[in-house]
């Protein structure tokens, strides 16, 4: 039995190209009995449940060890498998870009405090294609121009979408943004240097 035990692989894979859970038989063909442990069970487990490092990780080798036994008679017989990480599908890409999607700012600008044109990703970096939508377009707009709601109006809430898209894979991913009102803080000075009487002044001209 120990002779004739072997690991059974997906189809498509070997030994040294493990992309799949594994088989790992339980019984000899001569009615042993085969137990199983692997040195890295969070890659191969006991009972073959395979999980590839992730995309962008390097390739893992296992040793998995098989005990074979009958009666009082045992011996181990010892495989060494390399899982290959994953790769980059379509699927796995657009999950990586729509995690990693931040909507860039200006100034001391935030998602709570909009005030000045925004930044709106169209590409991602492993190669997706972003597209966005927005429910108000008349405070910003789909190439992320700004327009701030009126002085003595109220903050308007703009829901932006992202379509994340490579091949025939998707996924979208919203942000709230808040765009707040033109500032009162503006300031009107004549030929002579002096401020106006009535004229609105922002904490720079004060003192």
């Amino acid at each position: 039995d120990k002779e004739t035990l072997e690991i059974v692989v997906d189809a498509n894979d070997d030994l040294s190209n493990v992309t799949k859970n594994v088989s790992l038989p339980t019984t000899g063909q001569n009615g042993s009995s085969i137990s199983w442990s692997s040195d890295n069970p969070g890659v191969v487990s006991a009972e073959g449940v395979v999980i590839r490092p992730i995309y962008g990780e390097a390739d893992c080798t296992v040793v998995i060890t098989a005990t074979i036994t009958y009666g009082n008679e045992s011996e181990i017989k010892i495989f060494t498998i390399i899982v290959l990480a994953e790769i980059l599908t379509d699927s796995l890409a657009v999950s990586l870009d729509t995690d990693a999607l931040q909507i860039g700012y200006s100034g001391s600008d935030t998602a709570f405090s909009v005030t000045q044109n925004i930044i709106l990703p169209s590409t991602g970096e492993n190669g997706t294609t972003i597209s966005w939508s927005s429910d108000k377009p008349e405070a910003i707009t789909i190439e992320g121009l700004v327009s701030p709601p009126a002085y003595g109006e109220s903050n308007s809430i703009v829901l932006m979408t992202a379509t994340i898209s490579k091949g025939t894979e998707s996924d979208t991913r919203e942000f709230e943004l808040t765009v707040i009102p033109e500032s009162s803080f503006t300031v009107a000075i004549d030929k002579s240097g002096y401020v106006k009487q009535g004229d609105v002044l922002s904490a720079e001209h004060v003192g």
